[in-house]
């Protein structure tokens, strides 16, 4: 029986949108090639063949805020994504019309308790240690209340994980010590894989010439919002003095009127739901991640130095990558360092040596996710 594959995941868009995405929207792109999947999202449902998706049935389910979404779940007892993205109103099919379900984050696993119990094999992708996750964001948020509540989704997060144990049949996590965190939740017999977050081939763009700075994140996210607020006061202020003539840009989705309001009166020059990042890579000197919390691997670590982009990024923010890729970054953690690891780059003229170039197409290429993706296609192949 030829196999058929429903991916469940929010933000996935026919073309790459969001890091919440991207991870089912390249799994759908790379398993087509070899069965038709379907995709069902808080927009709709997508078919997927050969890698074009197809939007076969539209809806529009809107999007809550992060202070509602929260609040929903503490009064609902449910997971904040699940709110969030308003997982109960999707047009799900019979998961018995399929004969595997790719089920990404804990949340999501709450739309099996609606249903009776499936005849498909349920692989569950974790995204990340969502106890690290949520514990991390809790430790970088200054009011009392709302950390309480932050902290608070990792509990509900391995209490859904638990409530589904005896439907999932296999795991994809990013890294092995995420893989030994939901190792730990879930029932004998279950397979467990690990598959980096690195998405992108190696497909370096040219450099303009341009003295840029860039930060690349979805601009609703607490952990990037934290991330960009470490770095705009304890460090941008500092280099604006130092390389007076250096450019930071930041680009994201969905950023509020007051943050856009607030960065370009810090001079930074904000450039939101961009159609396309190439040309901000291009003029690029480096790409920063200076991640104080979250879990995983950052998905922007790999963007960057696939478009031949360094990073320069904090020891937080190589959390969950292969060792190769953390060789190719640059790390600092205080505000000392950031500076003069930026300056150094601004100050040599060129964006990267030849040597460089040939280490991060090999560290790209050895955990390449067209390559790492394989596992399951033959996980699928053989129940």
């Amino acid at each position: 029986m030829q196999p058929r594959v429903l991916i469940l995941s929010p933000q996935v868009y026919a073309e790459p949108h969001s890091g919440v995405g991207m991870r089912g929207h390249f799994q759908a792109v790379h398993l087509s090639r070899l069965w038709p999947v379907t995709v069902v999202t808080e927009t709709g449902t997508y078919d997927v063949k050969d890698g074009v998706f197809t939007h076969r049935v539209v809806t529009e389910v809107a999007e809550a805020s992060n202070a509602l979404a929260y609040l929903r779940s503490a009064a609902r007892r449910t997971h904040y994504l699940f709110e969030k993205y308003n997982c109960r109103y999707w047009e799900v099919p019979s998961l018995d019309e399929f004969t595997h379900v790719i089920i990404h984050y804990p949340a999501l696993l709450e739309l099996l308790a609606s249903s009776p119990r499936p005849q498909a094999s349920i692989i569950f992708d974790t995204h990340n240690n969502e106890r690290e996750y949520f514990e991390t964001v809790a430790a970088r948020t200054p009011n009392r209340f709302k950390r309480a509540v932050i902290s608070k989704q990792a509990d509900v997060a391995e209490r859904v994980i638990q409530k589904a144990r005896g439907l999932i049949a296999a795991t994809i996590s990013v890294s092995e010590s995420d893989r030994d965190w939901i190792e730990s939740l879930c029932g004998s017999g279950v397979r467990h894989f690990v598959i980096p977050n690195n998405l992108f081939s190696y497909s370096p763009t040219k450099w303009t010439g341009r003295k840029s700075i860039l930060y690349v994140g979805s601009l609703n996210v607490t952990m990037n919002l934290q991330a960009l607020e470490w770095f705009t006061v304890n460090v941008w202020p500092l280099l604006r003095k130092i390389v007076p003539d250096v450019e930071f840009v930041v680009a994201g989705r969905d950023p509020s009127a007051a943050l856009m309001a607030d960065l370009k009166r810090k001079g930074v020059t904000v450039i939101a739901n961009a159609p396309s990042l190439d040309p901000l890579y291009e003029d690029a000197l480096c790409s920063l991640i200076p991640a104080s919390s979250g879990s995983g691997g950052k998905i922007k670590v790999c963007e960057a130095l696939s478009r031949g982009v360094p990073v320069i990024t904090t020891p937080h923010g190589l959390v969950g990558q292969p060792a190769a890729i953390a060789d190719c970054c640059i790390v600092r953690e205080d505000p000392a360092g950031w500076v003069d690891a930026i300056r150094a780059q601004v100050e040599r003229g060129h964006r990267s040596t030849g040597e460089w170039d040939d280490q991060v197409e090999a560290a790209l290429s050895a955990s390449y996710f067209g390559n790492s993706i394989k596992q399951i296609s033959q996980y699928i192949e053989s129940r």
